[in-house]
This record gives C-alpha cells, structure tokens and sequence, in this order.
C-alpha cells in the first residue's frame, strides 16, 4: 500500500445554516409584506435580479481556476466545503501524471493544470443532486514524502448531501487502483 495516512482539515464556517435559513425566511416575510404595496414591487424585483445575478456569477465562475480563493473562503456561505490530506512517499512527478489518469475516469473534466507549482482544478456536471462541485488538488512535497491536498467545494449549496465525501472516496480509490500493477 502507498497510502500512509489520510487527515481531514475541517471547512465548516459557525452557524452557517442558521444564517442562509435566517435571510431565507426573512426575504420570505419582506417579500410577502411588500407584494400588498404596488410600489415596493421593484424592490421585489430587484431582491431576485440581485439573487439570480449572484447564482449566474458563480456559475460561470466555477469555470476558472483564479476564483479558487473565493469559493474556499470562509466569508462564502454558500458553498459546502471538505479538503483532505494524503501523505504518500510516492514522488510528485508521478504523482501528477497519475491524478491527470483518474480525475478522467472518475468523469471530472479538467479546467487547470500547472506541472511547475503542482495544482490541479476539474469540475463536475451539474446533476439533479447539485449545481456540480469543483474539485482543487495541490501536491506538496515535504521530506521523503508528498502531500495530495483535495478540496472539494460544491457550488451554490448550503450542504452537499455527501457529495463532496463521495468525490474524495471515489478520488482515493481510483488513485490507489492506479497504482497497482
């Protein structure tokens, strides 16, 4: 077995559902207190264009691997985060090439690749269980031994149901498979 150990770096911002449940039923209320004027209706509008434009941004910003500090940002509520270490002693050179083989069989496409500092960043589809995940993998190499960092962020969601769980598991199996021989 290649694997030495894997640990798990906790992402769960503090009251977090609490919040996004909170502004949910407040905008609820103010909307449904609002529609009985005629002329507060445009800051009902405005409420949702606001949203939807929100919603549109992220979706066409999960695309790019240069707003990876915004979606892992403690400040943004409104995704779901894991990211977990895999200590291995196999060399980073390898290491790279063989994530390149599974993240493509695991069916994440690749957005980024940068050999020189050893990031990688793929996206998943959208499916009726998520708005899709993007998947950031950094490679470090500390002693005799190198780091696979995997961070799983699902976008535009409060909790990711387990998805972010189930690409790390589905990650470190097809990794370990790749492996043998």
């Amino acid at each position: 077995m290649f694997i030495i150990f894997v640990k798990k770096l906790q992402m769960k911002p503090a009251l977090k559902h609490l919040l996004i449940y909170t502004i949910f039923v407040a905008f609820i209320i103010i909307s449904a207190l609002l529609d009985k004027y005629e002329s507060y209706r445009i800051v009902k509008y405005l409420c949702f264009g606001t949203i939807f434009s929100f919603f549109a941004f992220n979706i066409y910003a999960r695309r790019y691997y240069s707003f990876k500090q915004y979606f892992l940002s403690k400040r943004n509520i409104i995704t779901s985060k894991i990211s977990k270490s895999v200590f291995t002693e196999i060399p980073k050179e390898t290491i790279l090439e063989k994530i390149k083989e599974v993240l493509g069989h695991n069916h994440l496409k690749i957005k980024y690749i940068n050999p020189d500092s050893n990031h990688i960043m793929a996206v998943s589809s959208i499916t009726w269980k998520s708005w899709g995940e993007n998947i950031y993998i950094d490679i470090d190499e500390k002693d005799d031994e190198s780091e696979i960092i995997f961070t799983s962020v699902a976008i535009f969601q409060v909790t990711s149901w387990g998805k972010n769980e189930q690409n790390f598991k589905k990650f470190l199996c097809a990794f370990e498979e790749s492996l043998i021989i």
